[in-house]
């Protein structure tokens, strides 16, 4: 999130990290007692793990966007480091262009292992 907006901090993230930390082994400690659970309780340690983490994932992006709103801003020296300061990135084209590359290929990869997987 951070490469993609840059008043992103690492408070934000800090606090998206922990609280999606806190969730996932909170989901896993009732996935394993979900015989004695019902409920709300019951509904959250069974849901699927893949829309689990879609969940986890939105509510994480919108944790950090708040907490980073609500903190100091990051100092300028990133901007360097986010798609907006691109102009301002370190390495040649053809560097940049082959990070590009690889990016969108893992981003390939994880697609095609969610759909074969679900």
């Amino acid at each position: 999130m951070g490469v993609l907006w840059r008043r992103a901090n690492a408070k934000g993230a800090v606090a998206a990290l922990g609280a999606g930390l806190v969730l996932g082994v909170g989901r896993l400690v009732l996935e394993v007692q979900a015989a004695e659970l019902e409920g709300v309780l019951l509904t959250f340690a069974t849901i699927n793990f893949l829309h689990f983490a879609v969940l986890l994932f939105v509510f994480s992006v919108a944790l950090l966007v708040v907490v980073s709103v609500l903190s100091e801003a990051p100092k300028h020296h990133v901007d360097a480091l986010t798609l907006a300061g691109r102009g301002a990135a370190p390495g040649t084209a053809g560097q940049r262009r082959f990070d590009l590359a690889a990016s969108l290929c893992v981003l390939m990869l994880v697609i095609l292992a969610w759909v074969y997987f679900s």
